[in-house]
């Protein structure tokens, strides 16, 4: 069978205009996937709520409870699909248990086809968020997973099954949420005009919706000391992203008490565009997580893409392919001192930035959507040929 023959229906939650990790990705997996096997052979079932920019999106799903998985079986059989392809968690998910056992009501209700499911979280999940996962990995004939951690904790979690379940994981790492836009460079010289006092300031950045677990508190307090330095107190950092909440309220009032307004900005939620040219306007990107960057960290991915140096944090799940002071800088976890010194020497160091610059281009590959669109499409074709 030739590719293009294949036929492929996606489930989601999540499409834009409904914002979120999970949105970005399918709809860039679903347009690759066009791309890749011919637009007239994927389908996308998703929310009500989505955008139906294309005469293959069915946004019919008003609620995910059993009314509404009721609903997807139908169209599911409408549709006809040699694969069933679900992305796990979505927003519009909620917590409803329903949706966790979609792979066993579609596989009982006559629907045919091997079903893949992509996990996009476990590891940073709650005891009862982990126990959810459970049917939805049991009857999926294959389990894709954005970080290869997630391997090894779900067996450690699901032990007894261990020998059952081995075979059934795949590690594909996502691609960026936000791809670089063809941007004139008058339109980055305004902005960094804007943010800086004069050309020689450095612009570090912060890329991603502000919440928990990303440093942001610890940023700031390392920030305040590198500007407290006679050849650093003219440098800025702009928060690019969402900011909304009591947390992100609480990151402002912070900013306020240490009178750091006039060298912070936040961008808030900004076009796809926008975000591009702050990124690129960006001199440094600082990306401490609190339990350190992996593969699924698409606030990583996207100032990846626009070739800016970055400064994130190691844990023992970091792709190997990531090597310290040669295409990144990589920082232990939680520690200040660490943070600072890592920024203050690539804020200096301008030959260390061209060289991580240009040792990062190779990364691209590995986390470009073309290659990841191609591994997914061999996934389909081997479960495909064996459930023949």
């Amino acid at each position: 069978m030739h590719k293009n023959q294949l036929r492929i229906c996606m489930i989601s939650g999540d499409y834009p205009p409904i914002r979120g990790g999970i949105s970005d990705y399918t709809k860039i997996l679903f347009n690759n996937l066009k791309k890749q096997m011919g637009s007239g052979n994927v389908f996308l079932i998703t929310s009500k709520e989505a955008s139906k920019e294309d005469k293959n999106i069915i946004n019919e799903i008003k609620k995910w409870n059993l009314r509404g998985i009721l609903k997807i079986i139908s169209l599911v059989k409408k549709i006809k699909p040699d694969i069933i392809h679900i992305q796990y968690p979505a927003s519009q998910y909620g917590f409803k248990p329903s949706v966790n056992f979609l792979p066993f009501l579609l596989k009982i209700n006559g629907c045919s086809g091997p079903i893949i499911s992509t996990l996009h979280e476990f590891s940073n999940r709650s005891l009862l968020g982990k126990i959810r996962l459970v049917p939805n990995i049991i009857f999926s004939n294959k389990t894709l997973v954005v970080s290869q951690n997630y391997i090894e904790d779900i067996l450690y979690f699901l032990w007894p099954l261990k020998n059952l379940l081995k075979k059934k994981f795949v590690y594909i790492p996502i691609g960026p949420n936000i791809l670089p836009y063809k941007t004139k460079l008058e339109d980055i010289k305004k902005i960094k005009k804007q943010i800086t006092i004069n050309h020689q300031d450095a612009i570090l950045c912060c890329f991603g919706s502000i919440r928990k677990g990303k440093g942001i508190e610890m940023l700031i307090d390392v920030f305040q000391e590198i500007i407290s330095g006679p050849t650093t107190k003219n440098i800025r950092l702009i928060f690019i992203g969402q900011c909304k909440g009591e947390y992100c309220l609480g990151i402002k009032k912070i900013v306020l008490e240490k009178k750091l307004s006039q060298h912070i900005i936040f961008t808030n939620y900004i076009s796809e565009e926008d975000t591009s040219k702050y990124l690129f306007a960006s001199d440094i990107c600082v990306l401490p997580f609190s339990d350190g960057v992996s593969t699924k960290r698409g606030s990583f991915l996207a100032p990846l893409f626009h070739n800016i140096p970055i400064i994130t944090t190691q844990s023992s799940f970091t792709p190997p392919e990531l090597i310290n002071y040669k295409n990144i800088i990589l920082t232990k976890p939680n520690d200040k001192k660490d943070l600072e010194m890592a920024i203050k020497k690539l804020i200096m160091d301008k030959e260390l930035q061209i060289v991580i610059k240009k040792n990062s281009l190779c990364l691209k590959k590995y986390f470009s959507w073309e290659n990841i669109t191609k591994k997914i499409i061999s996934i389909y074709y081997k479960y495909y040929e064996e459930h023949e």
